[in-house]
């Protein structure tokens, strides 16, 4: 039975991966001297934003975060809600006695911007963020289920990529690929986790009631 769901954020909760590339892109831009291109972005895909800075712009990465962040908030308009669905799946969740938290990628800066925009900052049991030098979901998930004494079948892991899955396979976690958004990945999604892909918010609330104590 899923006693704990994770929510990935970037893409799952949201539509925020547009304006991150365009904050990440005209931060960084000034650094370089160049525009980066989406290819070079996304090869730092799994660090948090501090991480990707680090990589691409070496010593000149706390400035560079620090427009980041600005122009991040500034711009948040333009994502000013989370998916329709995701704050009644949290609560119902959570009225059915599952724990609900957050394992996302970003750092812990621009995740708290986003929380606080859709008025999610206190919905959540604990709010995990990412790493520096590589994607800590695995471990993410192994801490809660250390800390909450559960199994991994008992945890359910709801992201939007495939390094997602490869990261549940890590913590032996079942992952429920979310296809709501606009992934890129949706054919090597469906392909490498069939029988967990959701298109609909109300699909995997249908899933996870079905495996839930009501």
């Amino acid at each position: 039975m899923i006693k704990l769901t994770a929510f990935d954020l970037d893409g799952t909760l949201g539509n925020t991966l547009p304006m991150c590339l365009k904050a990440f892109r005209a931060s960084i831009t000034p650094y370089l001297a160049r525009e980066l291109s989406y290819e070079e972005i996304a090869s730092t895909f799994g660090l948090n934003e501090a991480g990707m800075m680090k990589k691409i712009v070496g010593d000149k990465w706390e400035p560079a975060l620090q427009d980041f962040h600005k122009l991040y908030k500034k711009i948040h308009h333009t994502c000013p809600a989370p998916y329709d669905g995701i704050p009644a799946l949290i609560q119902y969740l959570k009225a059915n006695g599952v724990t609900v938290s957050l394992i996302t990628g970003k750092g812990s800066g621009s995740c708290s911007i986003t929380l606080n925009q859709w008025g999610l900052d206190n919905v959540f049991s604990d709010i995990l963020t990412g790493g520096e030098t590589r994607n800590t979901k695995a471990e993410s998930m192994l801490f809660m289920l250390r800390k909450y004494c559960l199994s991994p079948s008992d945890l359910v892991y709801i992201g939007d990529t495939a390094s997602d899955i490869k990261e549940c396979h890590k913590a032996g976690v079942t992952c429920l690929s979310a296809l709501w958004g606009d992934s890129a990945e949706k054919e090597i999604i469906s392909q490498e986790n069939p029988d967990h892909v959701f298109y609909s918010i109300a699909d995997l609330k249908e899933y996870i009631t079905s495996h839930i104590s009501l």
